[in-house]
């Protein structure tokens, strides 16, 4: 990554200290001006083999945020690129589509293109977006909020049983030495469970923010996230979970658009950058995005860790992760992630990428 104070290219500088034409340099100045003024530096790179992208992505605080960003802040124009956004409820709405051909390029849950994969259907994983660990949580009644775990045999949870959660789950019941299976698990929708948490119909209730927040809103104390527990009214930390939203897609679609692929990245590069000091910006863009209370929105966000790379600790985790879901059921097969992931041209987007100095000056709080 190159960090530049003004915002031009270096191949503009250069191009204003050759000898040109009086006419030639009046647009090349003017060119300049213009990329300062939008505060974004595009490095030259491959030519999008195509202008015009839709992609797919969940609607939440986690996996699009870098996408929202790029959108609203004309990121991707700046590297040659129309991109329409076509949000869904879960993100698993998206396998069919990857499975079908109709979906060639998505942001969601690692959960989503492994799912792909297990099916025999190509799909590759090109970067990293976010690690939401810390906003999945397990909130309980303030009445019982003072036992131990394993007094919780016999009590209700109440939240959805799905793969994510079951893996939250079982972590947390095992470091706490607690039978999971002593715990009657009432599958329902986050919504929901949440109202039969408020109505005390529930003694546990295991989901993710928003919904905990609200209960917790409500009187519910929080116990525990994926990454810390909060028992002794203190964050301790002791990870029972991990998961994290990706960018992922067709193999075949990217690895005939490989330009195409690379100006996507950096245009979401550019944001991730944006992000480090526009903090309460982007909390804006992504809460109006989802329709939410900016003041929420920014509460949200802080739970998650906003990230683009592919480091040797996010695939040893995950590949545990992997090999939970196979156990489980979830996947048929045994996974290696690192066949699922390719981090070459996000290597490269990360080195040749140039960030105006200004967005990494943070002002003192």
């Amino acid at each position: 990554m190159e960090i530049v104070n003004s915002g031009c290219t270096a191949h503009a500088r250069a191009a204003l200290k050759a000898p040109t034409r009086p006419s030639t340099r009046a647009v090349l100045t003017l060119c300049v001006a213009l990329m300062a003024l939008c505060n974004v530096a595009p490095v030259a790179g491959a030519t999008p083999e195509t202008a015009d992208v839709t992609v797919y992505s969940s609607l939440d605080i986690q996996a699009p945020v870098q996408l929202i960003t790029a959108q609203k802040k004309g990121f991707f124009k700046q590297f040659g690129l129309n991109v329409t956004i076509k949000y869904l409820q879960n993100a698993t709405d998206i396998v069919p589509g990857v499975v079908g051909g109709s979906i060639v390029l998505a942001h969601g849950g690692l959960v989503n293109p492994l799912v792909v994969v297990d099916r025999g259907f190509q799909a590759t994983v090109v970067s990293l977006v976010a690690d939401y660990q810390r906003s999945s949580q397990l909130v309980v009644q303030k009445s019982i909020a003072t036992l131990s775990p394993t007094d919780l045999a016999g009590k209700t949870l109440v939240g959805p049983d799905v793969p994510v959660m079951r893996l939250f789950w079982q972590n947390w019941a095992a470091a706490n030495k607690l039978d999971p299976k002593s715990v009657k698990w009432l599958n329902m929708a986050p919504s929901d469970a949440v109202v039969a948490f408020n109505s005390k119909q529930g003694d546990i209730l295991l989901a993710w923010a928003p919904h905990t927040t609200n209960a917790i809103k409500a009187g519910g104390i929080l116990w525990q996230d994926g990454r810390d527990s909060y028992r002794s009214g203190k964050a301790e930390v002791s990870p029972v979970y991990y998961n994290w939203g990706v960018v992922f897609g067709s193999t075949d679609w990217l690895r005939k658009n490989p330009g195409t692929v690379e100006a996507y990245l950096s245009a979401l590069y550019m944001a991730q950058a944006y992000l480090k000091c526009h903090e309460d910006e982007v909390a804006k863009l992504v809460a109006a995005e989802n329709h939410i209370d900016p003041a929420e929105g920014a509460a949200l966000m802080k739970l998650n860790t906003y990230e683009m790379l592919i480091d040797a600790a996010f695939l040893g985790n995950a590949q545990k992760w992997a090999d939970f879901f196979q156990q489980l059921g979830v996947l048929k097969k045994p996974l290696v992630i690192r066949d699922v992931v390719d981090s070459t041209t996000l290597d490269r987007v990360a080195k040749a990428s140039v960030i105006p100095a200004d967005w990494l000056r943070c002002p003192k709080s």
